[in-house]
């Protein structure tokens, strides 16, 4: 008998994810060709400044309207507005400058390239590791630029200036990208988007109105209508499908589809402004897209390699290396232990990490059998974590079971534990720990109004025909008895044992109607997940 609270199971909706892929994917490459068409009668400082301004009202006003709350600290404002200046107006204004002598397809091309160049400065400057597939990604897409370029350059199609102009605009965008990780702002990014686009309209304004004149502009139908797609599609509607897709798909799997953006635009390029398109330039988009593909395809987080621990009744193998190694990982306030003696929880490089922390909270059992840092907790015994700045935790260890009833003596102790912020502004945060879904899992749940909801998937299998950790029926359990919470699994690849996958899960929760809760991270990459909409604003 399910424990869970009493909730109306939603019926199988349609699924509006793959409409609003799509969607982002022609908006985002028209652009360009949006972009071109407006250039040709309207100078691009003037075009842009306006652009920018009227979005950053747009967005700021409808913001202000639906009530909500101004979630900014002036760090953060500050933040976004240099944000603009770097992703807005030096991107947009150099590449609209480029755009003047240069076709919008190959402008499309070379912009679209930045997850690339993107993966070699977090190497450099995040500390990111570059893995054999993000460089093997970083040279296809060098190359596929290249000869390109080169291409236009020989035949006379395309001005060296006006390239010269795009590859400045790459260069912003990709050091707008960098800013972004290391400030990492907080807060609302819609309004965040406003502000950076209100900052890049205050910027260019001087600047349009020196370097051009008024009496440039050609009216036309068709320069109101590229306005009108830059504004309200581009600006506004591309960004927020772009933030949507950021908080369901992840940042890795939401950069991949940023590899259908250079056939895309060569396409629209042709279809409405009759540019030609050679083999040649089919030729080159081919090792672009790849080498975007290849930088954001996905890689399991573990830190030793791939292996096989023969514990003293089972043997795992592991299946992946890690997405990031412990040096990457940098300092860390505390490690939350749900148990240490599985290799798929603990494995030989996470063990070695262990002694960076100041403190590891674990199982009374495991810290008997780690020593030094680490501490015991019983399930409902609580302790408080305070960061340099003063700021407090307080986590709870929670109750979990490694398997169904009638398993401890095999498995050992496991914990969970909840996290609560001392000011009370957010809600809890759940980590359940290597378990499946029962009672005492039930009990959290009625503790604690949990936000975000981490439950350890995968449905473990290695001692027989039942899961040790939570299938896709127990992680749908644990998401009816949080129904104001974001699920983000952890737990799901890497491994033999692991019987089912994180997409798994997608599929069923896709299935049951509420998919847009679920949240799927990309191992390596950090990833914002921000709490589900207050219901006065759900629509």
């Amino acid at each position: 008998m399910s424990l869970a609270p009493s909730i109306p199971v939603p019926r199988a909706a349609f699924n509006p994810l793959p409409v609003y892929i799509a969607l982002f994917c022609l908006l985002w490459s028209f652009a360009f060709v949006a972009g071109k068409i407006g250039v040709t009668d309207c100078p691009p400082l003037i075009l842009l400044t306006a652009r920018f301004s009227l979005a950053g009202i747009l967005i700021l006003g409808i913001s202000a309207l639906r009530g909500d709350a101004w979630s900014l600290s002036w760090r953060d404002t500050l933040v976004f507005a240099v944000l603009g200046v770097a992703n807005n107006a030096l991107y947009l204004g150099l590449g609209y400058t480029g755009l003047k002598t240069v076709s919008a397809g190959l402008g499309g091309l070379i912009v679209s390239a930045n997850p690339v160049f993107t993966a070699g400065l977090a190497a450099l400057f995040l500390g990111e590791p570059l893995t054999w597939r993000r460089i093997s990604g970083l040279l296809l897409g060098i190359a596929g630029v290249g000869f390109i370029v080169w291409h236009r350059l020989s035949v006379g199609t395309d001005s060296p200036f006006g390239i010269l102009f795009t590859l400045a605009s790459l260069a912003s965008i990709v050091a707008g990208t960098i800013l972004f990780k290391l400030l990492a702002p907080k807060g609302s990014l819609c309004v965040g988007n406003g502000v950076q686009n209100l900052a890049a309209g205050i910027v260019l304004l001087p600047f349009a109105f020196t370097l051009s004149s008024i009496g440039d502009i050609v009216p036309s139908g068709r320069l109101v209508a590229a306005f009108v797609f830059l504004v309200l599609g581009g600006s506004i509607l591309a960004y927020r499908l772009w933030f949507h897709l950021l908080r369901v798909c992840g940042a890795t799997a939401a950069s991949a589809y940023h590899f259908l953006m250079p056939p895309l635009g060569m396409l629209f390029a042709w279809m409405v402004l009759g540019e030609h398109v050679e083999i040649r330039d089919m030729l080159g988009i081919v090792p672009v897209a790849f080498g975007i593909y290849l930088v954001t395809r996905l890689t399991d987080p573990t830190f030793d390699a791939p292996g096989a621990y023969q514990l003293p009744h089972v043997k795992l193998e592991k299946l992946s290396g890690p997405a990031l190694g412990a040096d990457a990982v940098g300092a860390v306030d505390a490690v939350l232990l749900s148990h240490d003696q599985h290799a798929d929880n603990l494995d030989h490089g996470g063990r070695d990490f262990l002694a960076r922390a100041p403190r590891v909270l674990t199982t009374v059992a495991g810290a008997g059998r780690l020593g030094g840092n680490a501490e015991g907790l019983l399930p409902w015994a609580a302790t408080e974590l305070t960061s340099k700045d003063g700021r407090s935790l307080t986590v709870t260890a929670t109750p979990a079971r490694h398997g169904p009833h009638g398993i401890e003596p095999l498995s050992g102790d496991v914990i969970g534990f909840v996290l609560t912020a001392k000011d009370g502004r957010r809600a809890p945060v759940y980590i359940s720990g290597d378990t499946v879904w029962y009672d005492g899992v039930a009990e959290v749940a009625r503790r604690f109004k949990a936000g975000v909801v981490l439950p350890f998937a995968g449905a473990a299998q290695t001692r027989g025909p039942f899961h040790l950790t939570m299938d896709t029926n127990d992680t749908i359990e644990t998401a009816r008895a949080f129904p104001e919470a974001v699920i983000v699994p952890l737990h799901t690849d890497g491994w033999a044992h692991f019987r089912q996958s994180a997409g798994d899960l997608r599929l069923s929760f896709d299935a049951l109607g509420f998919g847009s809760r679920l949240r799927i991270l990309a191992p390596g990459v950090a990833t914002l997940i921000e709490p589900l909409p207050a219901p006065a604003f759900q629509t």
